[in-house]
This record gives C-alpha cells, sequence and structure tokens, in this order.
C-alpha cells in the first residue's frame, strides 16, 4: 500500500496592507500539520507562505501576482503565479495561474452563486508509522453552488481528478528544489505509488471578520 489515510490541517495567519489607493498586498504565514497522525512529532510540521500582490484598475477588475512557498517534505517547494479578477455584471471571472482559476455567476443579489472551478494541487504527508512521507500530486475541475448568510460563506464542490498521483519515498530523500513543473537536483527513489483519478466533494466553511 502506498499510504493510509492523510490530513492536512493548517493555520493562516496575516495580513492585509493598502500600500496605495491602487495596491493592496497580502502576506500569509502557514504552518501546517500534515500527516497520518501516526507517532506526530516536529518531523510532520511544515512552514509556508504567500505573498499576493493586486494592482486595482476598478473595482471591477484587478491584476494580481504573488509567490506561494512551503517546505514539502520533498524539498523546499516555490510557486510563482499571476492572474486577475474581472467583474461584469453578475459574472466574476478570477485567476491565480497556475494554482487555481474559476468562472461564476451570482444570483439573489449575489447571495448565491453557480460556477466552475480549476485547482492545481502539490503536497506531502509524513507518514509517522513507516519513516516515509507520500506527494501528492493532482489536478481538480469541478462544479460549485454557493451561498452567502451575512458575514458566512457555504460553498459544495463536487468534480473531477486529473492525473493524480500518490508517490511514497523514504524520509529524508529530497530535491534541492521544487518548482511547478520541474525538480532541480532529484534524485529520489519512490517506494511505492498509484494513480487514483476519481470523483470528489468538498466542503467549504468561511467566516469574514467584519472591518468596521
Amino acid at each position: 500500500d502506498v499510504c493510509s489515510t492523510i490530513y492536512g490541517t493548517s493555520l493562516k495567519l496575516g495580513a492585509n496592507i493598502k500600500h496605495s489607493e491602487s495596491f493592496i498586498a497580502t502576506y500569509l504565514l502557514l504552518p501546517k500539520i500534515s500527516s497520518n497522525f501516526k507517532n506526530t512529532n516536529s518531523d510532520h510540521f511544515q512552514i509556508g507562505g504567500v505573498f499576493l500582490g493586486k494592482y486595482i484598475f476598478s473595482p471591477d477588475f484587478n491584476v494580481r501576482f504573488g509567490v506561494y512557498a512551503n517546505r514539502e517534505f520533498f524539498g523546499p517547494f516555490i510557486v510563482p503565479f499571476a492572474g486577475f479578477y474581472l467583474k461584469r455584471g453578475n459574472w466574476e471571472l478570477k485567476a491565480a495561474v497556475p494554482i487555481n482559476a474559476e468562472v461564476s455567476r451570482s444570483f439573489l443579489q449575489e447571495r448565491m452563486a453557480l460556477g466552475l472551478r480549476f485547482d492545481g494541487i502539490r503536497r506531502s504527508y509524513f507518514l509517522g508509522d513507516s519513516d516515509s512521507y507520500i506527494e501528492k500530486a493532482n489536478n481538480e475541475v469541478g462544479l460549485f453552488g454557493q451561498y452567502k448568510l451575512g458575514n458566512t460563506v457555504f460553498r459544495l464542490t463536487m468534480g473531477h481528478s486529473l492525473g493524480r498521483s500518490l508517490r511514497r519515498f523514504d524520509a529524508g530523500d529530497k530535491a534541492d528544489l521544487a518548482l511547478p513543473l520541474a525538480k532541480i537536483n532529484n534524485n529520489r527513489m519512490e517506494t511505492a505509488s498509484i494513480s487514483p483519478n476519481g470523483i470528489y466533494t468538498r466542503i467549504t466553511l468561511i467566516y469574514r471578520l467584519p472591518t468596521s
């Protein structure tokens, strides 16, 4: 077997800073435990961060760019990204390529929305009972429905994976640097692998703190 049940538990800590009338930046620190929660210790801990900058041309259009970095078990992982936000009537288009993109249409005075979303995912999980780790690579395409109630947002997404793979490596077997399309000095030897494409379901609950 490649692995048992695996989990990712993270905390997002950061700030959204308005540097000027046209430029806003978000800074996030992302501590995370990523493992099968067996014999849990500091080896199961990861630390990462995100910088996201937005140049605002109007309330309905902005250009965004940034970088995501994380201390994955397969090595330092760095993902530069770029995209935009566009709103036309009840339609919204958001993109941060290659990480995610979505298009949606809102209803009932923007309380409800239906849309299509893409997520590109690469993560790793430490297996405490075998002193190894799993590298998960996956692209997901799904349809979602969303409902806003005050400051709370409920979202249900259902879709299908594309090119999903789970590969196991011995702990400490790492590349020097990982990028979205390549790894530098990657001489790792996988000990098991599977490619289990299939249907997925995701339930999301967001609460936004009032700003005034």
